[in-house]
């Protein structure tokens, strides 16, 4: 339940968002990275990326619309979570 609801925070948090720009969902997955670490988490990525693709979005397309998606793995003991929500 916590990598779900980490990510659903994170999709709130873009929703939410006046404007989209790149260093806006930077900061957003710095903030969760650093909040699963201090849950006990050992993520190997949290990132949000475009839909398509999976690459970066860039500042044309978050301009455009694109769809985005979270996605992370992450290790909690021995056990890695895979997980991802679209945007």
């Amino acid at each position: 339940p916590t990598l779900q609801r980490q990510l659903s925070m994170m999709r709130e948090q873009v929703l939410g968002l006046k404007e989209k720009t790149v260093t806006a969902l930077m900061d957003i997955e710095a903030s969760a990275l650093m909040q699963m670490q201090a849950r006990g988490w050992k993520p190997d990525y949290i990132a949000i990326r475009q839909q398509r693709d999976l690459a970066k979005p860039t500042q044309a397309n978050l301009d455009s619309g694109q769809p985005l998606v979270i996605v992370t793995a992450a290790k909690l003991g021995k056990t890695r979570l895979i997980d991802n929500l679209e945007i």
